[in-house]
């Protein structure tokens, strides 16, 4: 009963709010988004977007993507404390250990692969906006991108030169200090920004200090540089990356590790050269780009010194990758294309187990969209045929190979300027790991030898998604709803063999739910001196089922919601509060149960923040408080690590 309910109120939002409200209103540019590797508006979308705007990410009091991700109530997040979160999208979780092909939703950066699913990696001050295909996107972007996609795209330089200092203070000891500064002269446009930041050990919501929580410094920097040599004619160099020296990696607070600490370098560097014609109609990207990652984990007092480095080092993954990206996409007035192709080349070295693998893939795409009835009927297609090659070079030396053919199409009917209807069917894929496919090692842990190996006959993991919406955009508002059903088959699980372990293809499970957002843009009194900005963003599973064993799905909230209310007010102050739910789930509780990971449910938890700011000196400072956990909740991401209690955090940011 409870389901209906909640279904018509969502309904009812998306098709009537227009009408529920009769204020003044404020005019909004078209939205556009990048989903199918071009500009595009969203009403010719079929699949479900969800876009965070500068202006969002501004009010918010976020330090990280991963907590801006949170905040917005995007799906399952895990948060660990440190600079380690992953999110999962419908289900389907990034990867925060080694790279980001080990996940099921995937994280680009300014349209490539990020390298990394740990959302703790990526600063917030330097975005611009961040595009969240929810849904597969692997026809545009390839394997891991089943349950969506997560595209951030950093600032780009505009206009006269505008330099901008920030200053942070806040609870347990966090202070932060940074610059950006970004413009455009002649035929030069460029964005650069640096922030450094430090925390000490923090306080949970029972006032109980979790020692080696804090991180002795984290620096994040950012670089956008163009250079026009002709008009319409761009090369680009970008540079991204965040370096963190000792971020405590504590373990449970009930076995609160007091020196264990780890060190992450993570840096994006980007070549790239677009152009157009001189009528629009057909343009080119091309790209290559260079991702270098490396977390050193240790332990100077190592409980079992004999498998530990003598300085303390107990863990060790390094991953370079390499890729290049040409698209060439146009306009031929009966039909738009866009094709190209990607490739990626990871080389994965670890401790955590004695060997070193690569993974090369090479792909081709094409997306196709057809116009019809007067620009109301959209239809869309999209091909993309992957081959990859895996080889785990030490120590056995062994290679492998793999190939994956997936589709995509969608509609759209717009049944007035503003509403839309929309479906969409999307297949997706995760390809095997190296180890997965060609390990042949064994591994001495103390009691004796363990064999891993390899199985050639793997396919990749796969789902096939269908789903249906309805939304409303106009230059206040902006509502959804949608209904999605996933199959996915396949999940390469690992397996006990004589004397070690394999990996077979055997796990299927199903997941279906809405999706609801809604925001709008009010202006409640003349002359813009008062403005309410309400939005919800919700997922509810009303399936998400493992059919292997005929239960419901792990590390799986049954319903996300974040919702709240922005508002400006005379004299250029502003508020903004936020709530987000993270509903129940079922987990290992690996705290209470080391050695079987006992099967518990957890209960779900609203975190509260709140944001305020003034401006001043005829707008270029800005003085605003963030109060985090409001009302200073006892809340986890993960069973056993609290997160803060209430947190306070005072900003001043100037502009020349």
């Amino acid at each position: 009963m409870m389901k209906r309910f909640l279904l018509a109120v969502l309904f009812g939002v998306v098709l009537l709010v227009p009408k529920l409200v009769v204020a003044e209103v404020t005019v909004l540019d078209p939205m556009v988004v990048t989903a199918n590797r071009v500009v595009e508006k969203v009403q010719e979308q079929s699949m479900s977007i969800m876009v965070i705007d500068k202006e969002e990410i501004a009010s918010s009091g976020a330090r990280d993507l991963g907590d801006l991700l949170a905040e917005k109530g995007v799906g399952y997040i895990q948060k660990n404390p440190g600079a380690l979160t992953t999110v999962a999208i419908r289900g389907f979780r990034t990867n925060a250990q080694q790279s980001d092909l080990l996940g099921y939703s995937l994280v680009l950066l300014n349209g490539r692969r990020a390298g990394t699913g740990n959302m703790a990696m990526i600063m917030t001050r330097n975005i611009e906006r961040i595009e969240i295909i929810r849904g597969p996107g692997a026809v545009q972007y390839g394997s891991a991108a089943m349950g969506g996609v997560i595209n951030v795209i950093t600032r780009h330089g505009e206009g006269p030169m505008n330099a901008e200092v920030f200053g942070s203070l806040g609870s347990f000891g966090f202070a932060e200090g940074g610059v950006m500064l970004s413009g455009d002269m002649e035929k030069v446009d460029y964005s650069v920004g640096f922030s450094r930041s430090t925390m000490n050990d923090y306080h949970t919501a029972d006032d109980e200090k979790y020692r080696n929580s804090g991180f002795d410094a984290k620096e994040s920097y950012s670089l956008n540089l163009g250079y026009r040599f002709a008009e319409n004619h761009r090369l680009g160099l970008m540079v991204n990356g965040t370096k963190i020296d000792k971020v405590g990696t504590p373990n449970y607070l009930s076995l609160n590790d007091l020196d264990d600490y780890r060190d992450s370098d993570y840096q994006a560097i980007d070549l790239s050269y677009n152009g157009k014609t001189v009528d629009h109609s057909l343009s080119w990207d091309i790209r290559l780009f260079e991702t270098d990652i490396e977390d050193l984990s240790y332990d100077p007092v190592a409980s079992n010194p004999d498998l530990w480095d003598d300085g303390g080092l107990s863990f060790k993954s390094k991953v370079e990758q390499r890729g290049g990206q040409a698209q060439i996409s146009g306009d031929l007035g009966f039909i738009r294309l866009v094709s190209g192709v990607d490739w990626y080349d990871y080389e994965v070295e670890s401790t955590f187990s004695p060997n070193r693998t690569s993974f090369e893939n090479l792909a081709g795409f094409l997306l196709a969209k057809k116009l019809f009835l007067e620009e109301r009927l959209i239809m869309d297609a999209g091909l993309r045929f992957d081959h990859a090659e895996v080889n785990v070079t030490e120590p056995a030396g062994n290679k492998e190979d793999n190939d994956s053919l997936i589709k995509s199409f969608g509609i759209a009917y717009l049944l007035s300027e503003h509403l839309k209807v929309r479906a969409h069917y999307g297949e997706a894929f995760k390809v095997p790991g190296a180890d997965q496919l060609a390990a042949d090692y064994g591994v001495d842990y103390g009691w004796g030898p363990i064999q891993y190996l390899g199985n050639s006959d793997l396919k990749p993991e796969s789902s096939r998604t269908y789903e249906v919406g309805v939304e409303y955009v106009d230059p206040v508002f902006n509502a959804s709803l949608g209904y999605f059903f996933t199959k996915f088959k396949d999940k390469i699980t690992q397996v006990v063999i004589p004397g070690g372990y394999s990996w077979e293809n055997s796990g299927k499970s199903e997941l279906s739910g809405i999706e609801a957002q809604f925001k709008a843009d009010l202006v409640l009194f003349e002359h813009d001196e008062l403005r309410l900005q309400p939005y919800l963003n919700l997922t509810y599973f009303d399936r998400y089922r493992d059919l292997d064993n005929d239960r419901d799905l792990m590390y799986m909230n049954e319903m996300n919601i974040s919702y709240g209310f922005g508002i400006n007010m005379p004299f250029e102050h502003s508020a903004r509060l936020n709530f987000a739910y993270h509903g129940r789930k079922l987990i290992n509780d690996w705290e209470s149960d080391p050695w079987g990971g006992q099967v518990v449910e957890t209960g779900g938890f609203t975190v509260v923040d709140l944001s305020l700011s003034k401006q001043l000196f005829d707008s270029r400072c800005v003085l605003s408080v963030n109060v985090g956990n409001l009302f200073d909740k006892d809340y986890a991401y993960v069973k056993g690590y609290p997160m803060p209690g209430r947190n306070y955090q005072l900003n001043l940011n100037y502009r020349f």
